[in-house]
């Protein structure tokens, strides 16, 4: 209802708040709702009753067991049969998982731009897609130069066979670890390397 009565609970929603629907049907949605969120129900309840649809509001609510999880909502409103809105339709989605992996992406990232190792990424046909800030201090060439050009500017021409071999290992799933070579700095002077 508009007032935030809740008059449906599905599994899904027991299963995410870990209320049954004989508890939850006649409450109110400030259950779940964190206390410091109330003026965001005030601005959704004003948009649903102009009209509107929220989509994909990102937000937070509370568990049963206290724990605070991010959600989705989507909220439409109901309308009875002489189209007046008479209450909200709701879909919530569990957001934590993809936050989750969200931040463990982030730091992975983090990890790739402060490392001192130079960290290049490249699809097997040996174009590159990620070059971080040490591959440009190791090889003299910036990110801008050479995303999506080929893994070869950096190899000499006599070691070209090389990366066929490398190539094959790593299409078979086999890492190629510690592997010593010679790669080449923008301004063409050589120096050893080892790849992994």
């Amino acid at each position: 209802l508009l007032d935030g009565t809740i008059t449906s609970w599905n599994p899904a929603a027991e299963r995410m708040y870990g209320y049954s629907a004989q508890v939850m049907i006649g409450k109110t949605d400030k259950l779940i709702t964190p206390k410091d969120q109330a003026v965001e129900l005030k601005a959704v309840l004003k948009r649903i009753t102009a009209g509107e649809h929220v989509k994909n509001l990102e937000t937070m609510r509370v568990r049963k067991d206290g724990t605070v999880i991010p959600v989705s909502l989507t909220v439409s409103p109901i309308r009875n049969a002489d189209g007046a809105i008479i209450g909200t339709s709701v879909i919530h989605r569990d957001l934590t998982d993809q936050k989750g992996a969200l931040a463990v992406a982030e730091r992975m990232a983090a990890i790739v731009e402060c490392s001192d190792d130079a960290i290049i990424s490249r699809t097997l046909d040996g174009i590159i897609t990620s070059w971080n800030p040490a591959a440009t201090r190791m090889f003299g060439f910036s990110s801008e130069e050479m995303v999506g050009k080929s893994i070869n500017l950096l190899v000499p021409q006599d070691l070209a066979s090389e990366m066929i071999t490398m190539l094959a290992e790593i299409s078979a799933g086999r890492a190629v670890s510690d592997f010593e070579t010679t790669r080449i700095r923008k301004d063409g002077t050589p120096f050893p390397a080892s790849l992994t």
